[in-house]
């Protein structure tokens, strides 16, 4: 749309959206947010976070002829780039969205702070279904501001009020130089000037990391493995960047093969970004191999070599532990392992290895459920207690029913704060099932919630669900049982 035509729109009051090419050296913008779904914990509810930055943030900034670099799946990996650090110390603008009180957020304002005087936005969307929560303690004395939109989306209305109300606060934030930074308000910081250059590498090299970090970014975001692949390739090439760099982007590769099942590739990736025990990525990178070797081992057709893939595995776990990474996801993934291999190696199994893994198990689950309770490892602890070969006596029995308990809890609250949940409908299910299995309760209520759960599932979801149900029989679980609820959730959708 022309200017002409803009400015004769607007005296129209009709919201115009300026979208010409932008001029020679545009200001740029640097957006803070969490993308995807996520929990904002003083609502106690779930709220989609990307449709306030494709209706609300990029028309609004485009509009203003600002470029705009989005912070979000990035630092969401746990990894920070320095590029980031970059574009919070030089953008001309960055834009803070609240939403979820997302910690990446929080750590992202505070660095934006402390390097920048003035031009920070700070936004937090009233949510229409929510309750209206305070905002965060730490900054509720900064100006804030705010437009409605919904839990899942943002309408036409609420984008358009939206960006008529943040349009003028954009265009002043750039306009001048008024001070919106704590830090610099209470501190002398007047030698702080912009804009900052990392100390410890020469220009060539700044320009060389940055352009690999936007390489590596691009194919990850792109679930391409064909990309993925020849980033590593450049990332191997590349000269002049940190070894712990060149590692961090390595394990940031191979996190996107092993969401794209690449499992051999992200394993080969990870051989060559070991890290040693006390770097900050050390953690990460058990974690990730662990899960490589784990997925090689379904994988595996050969019963010798899915041994060799999950004892592997297995020793990677044990320096977790070791390490002192004695966490509720360390326990979670190797309680996942031993259910793997019990599920894939149980039919041939002598019953005495078959309770030892059980055992292992159900020490697993217990130590992540009681570090962070959580309806996924209680079901998992459940069904560890059920086949451990532990007497059945009245401490088990204890142990059982509170299991049970916190675990249909976790599982009902998460249902209220997404009624769509279908891990959450099918785990208070399943807990239903193991108490019909254990203590005789009758079996058609468990019915009735896996059919209820069935109208919810994807596919891969569904086929989950069924695999976890064929292991249950496979254990001893009553078959006519196990057929019912198996048919059911075919008929179901």
């Amino acid at each position: 749309m022309t200017d002409d035509l803009v400015l004769r729109s607007e005296e129209r009051g009709i919201l115009s959206i300026d979208l010409d090419p932008s001029p020679q050296d545009p200001p740029r913008a640097f957006v803070v947010m969490p993308y995807g779904k996520k929990k904002d914990p003083r609502a106690n509810r779930y709220l989609q976070c990307d449709p306030a930055f494709h209706r609300v943030y990029r028309p609004l900034l485009e509009d203003l002829d600002v470029t705009w670099t989005r912070a979000d799946l990035q630092t969401d990996s746990g990894i920070i780039h320095s590029a980031m650090l970059l574009d919070l110390a030089n953008s001309d603008l960055v834009l803070a969205d609240l939403s979820a009180i997302n910690f990446n957020v929080a750590y992202e304002i505070g660095i934006r702070h402390v390097f920048a005087s003035h031009s920070t936005i700070l936004v937090d969307p009233r949510i229409s279904s929510f309750k209206g929560p305070a905002p965060p303690f730490d900054i509720n004395m900064i100006r804030m501001h705010s437009f409605a939109r919904g839990a899942d989306d943002v309408t036409d209305e609420q984008a358009e009020r939206a960006i008529r109300a943040l349009r003028p606060v954009v265009e002043t934030a750039l306009s001048t130089t008024a001070v919106d930074s704590p830090a610099h308000e209470w501190f002398q910081l007047a030698n702080v000037v912009r804009p900052f250059r990392p100390r410890s590498t020469m220009p060539q090299n700044q320009q060389a990391e940055t352009s690999i970090r936007q390489s590596v970014a691009h194919a990850v975001q792109s679930a391409d493995v064909g990309s993925m692949r020849a980033a590593a390739a450049q990332v191997a090439a590349v000269p002049g960047i940190a070894d712990s760099t060149r590692r961090a982007l390595r394990i940031e590769l191979a996190a996107g093969l092993l969401q794209e099942t690449a499992y051999a590739d992200a394993r080969d990736l990870l051989a060559q970004a070991r890290p040693e025990p006390g770097d900050p990525m050390h953690r990460t990178w058990l974690h990730k191999t662990v899960i490589a070797y784990r997925r090689l081992g379904e994988q595996s057709p050969d019963p010798a070599t899915q041994r060799e893939y999950w004892a592997s595995a297995r020793m990677l776990l044990a320096q977790a532990e070791e390490a002192g990474y004695r966490d509720s996801e360390t326990y979670g993934i190797w309680g996942g392992l031993l259910k793997r291999q019990l599920q894939f190696q149980r039919g041939g199994m002598d019953e005495a290895v078959a309770q030892t893994l059980f055992a292992s198990m159900e020490r697993n689950y217990r130590l992540g459920f009681q570090l962070d309770p959580d309806y996924y490892t209680g079901v998992n602890l459940l069904m560890a207690l059920r086949w451990s070969g532990r007497p059945k006596d009245g401490v088990f029995r204890a142990e059982f029913g509170e299991t049970l308990t916190v675990s249909r809890f976790l599982a009902r609250r998460a249902l209220s704060e997404d009624p769509a949940d279908f891990w959450a409908m099918v785990t208070l299910a399943e807990l239903t099932l193991h108490e019909v299995f254990e203590i005789g309760a009758p079996i058609d209520p468990a019915v009735r919630q896996y059919a209820g759960a069935a109208r919810f599932g994807r596919p891969d979801e569904i086929a989950s669900t069924r695999f976890q149900l064929e292991f249950l029989r496979t254990c001893g679980d009553p078959a006519e049982d196990i057929a019912r609820v198996l048919a059911v959730l075919d008929q179901a959708r």
